[in-house]
């Protein structure tokens, strides 16, 4: 038996390995499944450049799609503990010894009351932080209008995280309020010697107890905290502006 080859245009297959080319399948007769004759075709010099540049912008959106909402949650919940981290160790420094009569005295290392931490790498970056999970969650604010909010709320947190790690590092620049004899104040302040690096010096403070290590290993952890804070904040706001352009993972619209 002959075959009948069918008189009807080949269907065209785009393939989604090369733009560049498309598979021709003719089949021998309307009704069959079998190919008769298969063909690779290029395509003309117009379509290839409409067909890759297509093809290059999708796979390069659903890339930064699939990232962006991820990296936002990433963000967020590696925010939150150090924002927690930046309030507890500044309100330690509240209680030297833990003994709560030195601040009732007034007698708090001046840096300490700037509330570095708390305000800084505390509120300012845990409120941000909130916001960020919720680009990168099943919420209202996935979107690339919430990812383009979330540059400004990242903003916030860096200019939290900078004013927590200025107060970190000038308190420990200056050293301890404690007691020098008779006398309280702030003794490592004027010296020409840094007390960090000489730890001889330390005897010179006589109450409260252990006040210069303590001073040093809280104001130092806040200094650290407060710089990874910085870190993430300005991660978010180069996020959110790919966010912003491309999409999150959560966003089902036309890109």
């Amino acid at each position: 038996m002959s075959h009948v080859v069918s008189t009807a245009p080949p269907r065209p297959i785009p393939t989604s390995v090369c733009p560049c080319y498309q598979l021709v399948v003719t089949y021998a007769t309307p009704w069959t499944c079998s190919p008769y004759l298969v063909q690779i075709q290029p395509l003309s010099s117009e379509r290839v450049l409409g067909t890759t540049s297509d093809w290059i912008c999708s796979r390069a959106r659903k890339r930064y799609t699939m990232c962006t909402g991820k990296c936002s949650r990433f963000i967020a919940v590696a925010l939150y503990p150090l924002a927690l981290l930046a309030i507890i160790c500044n309100i330690v420094l509240f209680f030297p010894d833990g003994d709560t009569q030195y601040a009732k005295d007034g007698h708090i290392t001046e840096e300490v009351k700037y509330m570095g931490g708390v305000i800084g790498g505390g509120v300012m970056v845990l409120l941000p932080a909130l916001y960020i999970h919720l680009t990168g969650s099943q919420s209202c604010c996935a979107n690339r209008c919430g990812m383009f909010l979330s540059i400004a709320f990242a903003a916030v947190g860096v200019i939290g995280g900078l004013y927590s790690t200025v107060v970190a590092g000038v308190g420990l620049q200056n050293g301890p309020l404690c007691k020098v004899m008779l006398i309280w104040t702030t003794p490592f302040k004027e010296l020409n010697t840094n007390y960090l690096s000489d730890d001889s010096l330390w005897i010179l403070c006589t109450a409260p107890n252990n006040i210069v290590p303590f001073h040093i290993g809280l104001f130092a952890t806040l200094l650290a905290v407060s710089c990874l804070e910085v870190v993430l904040c300005a991660i978010q706001m180069i996020n959110g502006l790919f966010g912003c352009l491309c999409g999150t993972c959560t966003d089902k619209g036309p890109l």
